[in-house]
């Protein structure tokens, strides 16, 4: 997941199982983003919960991985997920809870459905008292992949809130113009969303769907030269204007649009608010 989400692709074919623990240093608009990846190893897991404890302390996000094809150890994935909690709790910390039910791969999904949501059920029930969330991912849906850790981060980037209020009143102020503004969608050259905002789930149903389209485009582009606009209409519904300045990438979502008004309104009033929350010292 980690690979995927580094957009290092030739590493899969390769990859082994992680032994003991892997530290990397990832940096999200000028936020440093410390990784641990813990092996899933028997020996490393009581490791976990005896001698090194530290490991899975201190953590504002913990991310639970489990294999939804390996239905064998369900049970176990349980039973360690339960016993990891016991500890974040006797030490009274408090972090975000992010579980990916993974392997869900696109040509076994329906194989596993039931398996998926007989999963979903025992999490939740798991996890009742906690903040936390479940996504469904796989490493060949990369979509499903950046959603879930893009969440995960959203819940301790410290200017996220800033952020989503620029964009509401971006939405706002576009429709008092008279252009049907329905999404806005703003995330940096790793490809992680920094903030979303929609009118309804049908708007987000689309506008995610469109995003690894236009996110591709963007990154081929990107590997040959530069990448500076892109206009793309879906179904005669909803349209998409993105474009990136600087290390921003930003997708405005709509129908009917005056791209240049609306494109205009948001360079000239909203984009400047973005880079200055962006650049300034937390």
């Amino acid at each position: 997941m980690l690979l995927v989400l580094d957009k290092q692709f030739h590493k899969l074919a390769d990859l082994v199982p992680t032994k003991g623990v892997e530290r990397s240093l990832s940096t999200i608009i000028g936020f440093p983003v410390v990784k641990w990846d813990l092996g899933g190893q028997v020996q490393y897991r009581e490791q976990y919960l005896t001698t090194r404890t530290e490991t899975i302390l201190a953590a504002d996000v913990v991310l639970v991985v489990v294999d939804v094809q390996d239905w064998d150890n369900y049970e176990e994935a349980l039973k360690y997920y339960e016993n990891v909690l016991k500890i974040i709790k006797a030490n009274e910390e408090n972090p975000f809870i992010l579980i990916c039910l993974h392997k869900a791969d696109p040509e076994i999904y329906d194989k596993h459905r039931d398996h998926i949501k007989d999963l979903i059920t025992r999490f939740e029930a798991a996890s009742k008292g906690w903040n936390f969330s479940i996504y469904v991912t796989s490493i060949y849906n990369r979509r499903s992949v950046i959603e879930a850790f893009s969440f995960g981060i959203s819940q301790f980037l410290p200017k996220k809130k800033s952020m989503d209020l620029v964009l509401k009143n971006f939405v706002a102020d576009a429709k008092e113009s008279g252009e049907k503004v329905v999404g806005v969608m703003l995330w940096d050259q790793n490809a992680v969303f920094l903030s979303m905002i929609f009118d309804g789930k049908k708007t987000e149903s689309a506008s995610l769907t469109a995003s690894m389209g236009i996110l591709s485009v963007m990154e081929n582009f990107e590997q040959t030269g530069t990448f500076e606009s892109l206009t793309l209409e879906v179904n005669k519904e909803f349209q998409f204007l993105a474009r990136k300045v600087g290390q921003l990438y930003t997708t405005i979502v709509g129908k009917n649009l005056d791209f240049d008004k609306v494109w205009n309104l948001y360079d000239l009033n909203y984009l400047t608010n973005l880079e200055e929350i962006i650049e300034k010292e937390e």
